[in-house]
């Protein structure tokens, strides 16, 4: 007996032994796991690596890309790490526009010096081969310039490399940066000596990586407008859309509008590529702010561009389209929306912030509101009211769309997996719900009404049937013989067929609209008075999703589809005043 007890006492120690093994392996693999996850970024990489930056896998998406930036920056936020924050949105941006216009840089070395800035191809006119021998970076026999920098003045440099009959890519290069060394005519050499070297060279991939994150810097507005003209002079084809895009942005917040595009017809004009797909992708992303500054016939035109081009557009613009036309509609009907309310006026600023400000001003903004919104749920309920014809859904579509990208980039979680007892919980709140709106005598007279409306359905259609027999004159009155009896009750069913089809006319055109017009009166009331404040309570003490809430309602109506609550149901689909205030809650955390 105490042999056995021994064994139970030292089979036990060993698995509690066990347990705590595994669980401080478990602890230290999700220890790794989470170190692993905000390990130090390979800021060596940039800025001519952003691909293995965000450590992007060959044939990467746009929210492959997103999802990368929004994991990054919430370790590096831009309060605390400033600079590292700057890197990294500034990788994040030229890859995104490399992907929406299908234009890839292809991927230079960590260091310029180790990039070849030999030409290669067959030699054509103004565009001299040159061998490594003669290289100004590779030369054996010659100095590289950057040695000779150390020795020699920077002035003598800059002037010996500018009176060369024909210079190289890498010439051209060291042109740009010495003359901003140099602070030659205030810096403004520096973007004529890149442009000057693509209209010699084209295709060279460093003077376009250079020239293109030039001009993602701030620049003077005449500079900027001075860039715009020379570069549709060199860059006559699609691609400068792609490598001008960053110096529209600059000036559409800059200029009066039909100066903006006045200077933009003009550019466009020098420009002689027959392809479109750059100018498409450019007013999909230059549309976003521009709704609110530019005239309606000067929009209006930019979308019939659009859809009369749709097909050129790629996939990766679809969300970009979604919401640049819920935004056009929200601006359609924005004063019929605003009406003097504050707190659609605070989501009107919102809107208007997350077209057209800095995305570190965006983020602060929406997070401000969301809070806002998601204490006071009396307030919203009366702002957004309930009906079922509201013409709000494009309001709701178009805020839903803002707050989910606002929030992958903060510490909020969209979707998150439900417990047991969160499920019960709405389980039995909506059951709850239900049967306190059966057994109200709004309820309960409406409970009746559905016999009697399907009762005026029957009645409808006997009525039909009796003015139709009534009309034939072929039909014999109805005797106790049995040949005469036979004849009227084969002449009386093509009458009855008959009858169906005004019979269904009638209930089509009167009937039932009145009863789905007494329906949905009643439904409103009923969700009003019973369902909305509690629902709205439910997702206050619970954070639960809408979408979550909207499929137990579904599956609720679908049980009880017969039900006189069973319309009631139907009206949470319409009830905006709920998706605000439950997409709100994320941003309570």
């Amino acid at each position: 007996m105490f042999q056995r007890k021994k064994i139970l006492f030292t089979g036990a120690c060993f698995g509690l032994q066990l347990f705590l093994e595994l669980s401080l392996w478990r602890a230290l693999r999700s220890k790794a796991s989470v170190n692993s996850t905000h390990s130090e970024p390979q800021w060596n990489l940039l800025p001519f690596d952003a691909e293995g930056f965000f450590n992007l896998d060959e044939g990467y998406s746009r929210k492959d890309l997103k999802r990368a930036y929004n994991r990054l920056i919430k370790q590096f936020k831009p309060e605390k790490f400033p600079d590292e924050f700057k890197k990294i949105r500034a990788a994040y941006e030229l890859l995104d526009q490399q992907m929406r216009y299908g234009t890839q840089i292809e991927r230079l070395p960590i260091s310029l010096s180790e990039y070849s800035w030999e030409v290669t191809g067959e030699e054509k006119p103004g565009k001299a081969h040159f061998d490594r021998e003669t290289d100004p970076v590779k030369s054996s026999r010659i100095a590289p310039l950057h040695e000779r920098l150390l020795t020699e003045l920077p002035e003598n440099l800059y002037i010996e490399l500018k009176k060369l009959d024909t210079k190289r890519p890498y010439d051209y290069f060291a042109l740009a940066v010495l003359s901003d060394v140099l602070s030659e005519a205030n810096g403004s050499n520096f973007s004529r000596w890149l442009l000057e070297g693509i209209q010699t060279y084209p295709e060279d991939t460093g003077l376009m990586t250079l020239l293109v994150a030039y001009f993602r810097n701030p620049l003077p507005t005449k500079t900027a407008i001075r860039l715009v003209k020379a570069t549709s002079k060199i860059i006559q084809n699609d691609r400068f859309f792609f490598v001008t895009e960053p110096l529209w942005d600059q000036l559409l917040f800059r200029m009066e509008f039909n100066d903006f595009q006045k200077l933009l017809v003009e550019c466009e004009s020098n420009l002689t590529d027959h392809r479109i797909h750059g100018r498409l992708t450019f007013y999909v992303h230059l549309l976003k702010p521009a709704l609110w500054k530019a005239e309606v016939e000067w929009i209006d035109q930019a979308f019939d561009f659009i859809n009369e081009n749709f097909q050129e557009l790629s996939g990766s613009l679809d969300y970009d389209l979604e919401l640049l036309y819920l935004i056009r509609e929200y601006i359609n009907h924005r004063d019929d929306f605003l009406n003097g309310d504050p707190i659609r006026e605070q989501l009107d600023r919102s809107i208007i912030a997350f077209c057209t400000r800095d995305r570190d001003e965006i983020d602060m903004l929406i997070v401000d509101c969301q809070v806002k919104l998601a204490l006071g749920l009396e307030p919203l309920l009366e702002t957004l009211p309930c009906k079922t014809n509201s013409p709000y859904n494009y309001v709701t579509n178009l805020w839903q769309m803002i707050s989910d990208e606002v929030a992958e980039r903060i510490e909020t979680e969209n979707d998150f997996p439900l417990s047991r007892e969160q499920v019960l919980s709405l389980k039995t709140l909506l059951y709850s719900l239900m049967r306190k709106t059966e057994n109200s005598i709004v309820g309960r007279v409406m409970g009746i009404a559905i016999y009697i409306m399907m009762l005026a359905l029957c009645t409808v259609y006997l009525l039909c049937s009796s003015i139709i027999i009534n009309t034939v004159e072929f039909v014999t009155p109805i005797s106790f013989d049995d040949d005469v009896f036979t004849i009227s009750y084969l002449a009386a069913i093509p009458c009855l067929a008959a009858a169906y089809f005004p019979a269904r006319w009638i209930n089509r055109k009167v009937t039932l609209p009145a009863w789905w017009f007494l329906d949905g009166r009643v439904a409103e009331f009923l969700y009003r008075r019973i369902w909305r404040r509690e629902l709205g309570l439910h997702i206050t003490q619970t954070a639960i999703p809408y979408s979550i809430m909207f499929q137990g309602m579904e599956a609720l109506h679908e049980e009880h589809a017969k039900s006189s609550a069973s319309s009631t149901t139907e009206c949470f689909s319409h009830d905006y005043a709920l998706v605000v205030f439950s997409s709100a809650q994320r941003f309570l955390a």
